[in-house]
């Protein structure tokens, strides 16, 4: 069995239709997977394994350059529980990353119910009080993601 890797992505193996895939086409794909995070985390020392997953993330399914994909990644004590930010100012879309990387199955969502929660704190005009406990790096690239939303960045 193949699998393709186009851009950092991971598609489906060949002859898998519909999406469905088999307990052995999966554990290819994870295995596959796996490979790339760490290749990744080798390649961006000393990235931790999860920001390596979201850079992953990042490369294959948002931006397709892998160091544009490192440039807003922000995870880290103080992140605001957003991983990884990207700003196309051009259309005016946001990009805000939570990414969970786990080789075995976990259950721990709580970071993710507080990430749902902070897309409504980025209507918040008093965004900076939300912010007051980030970190430099999360607070700049949050900071910079608000204002645009905004309104407030330059077109």
């Amino acid at each position: 069995m193949s699998y393709a890797r186009i851009s950092g992505a991971i598609r489906l193996p060949e002859g898998i239709e519909d999406g469905v895939a088999n307990q052995k086409e999966i554990a290819a794909l994870r295995k596959g997977l796996h490979e790339e995070v760490d290749r990744i985390r080798r390649d961006y020392s000393p990235l931790k394994i999860d920001n390596a997953f979201v850079l992953w993330f990042a490369d294959a399914y948002i931006l397709g350059d892998r160091d544009r994909a490192k440039d807003g990644v922000i995870g880290g004590p103080g992140d605001k529980t957003v991983d990884a930010v990207y700003v196309d100012e051009r259309n005016r879309i946001i990009h805000l990353v939570q990414g969970k990387y786990h080789r075995a199955a976990a259950s721990d969502d709580s970071d993710v119910y507080k990430f749902a929660k902070r897309a409504r704190d980025f209507w918040n005009a008093d965004f900076d009080e939300e912010l007051r406990h980030a970190g430099p790096g999360a607070r700049k690239k949050l900071q910079e993601a608000h204002k645009l939303l905004h309104g407030s960045a330059k077109d």
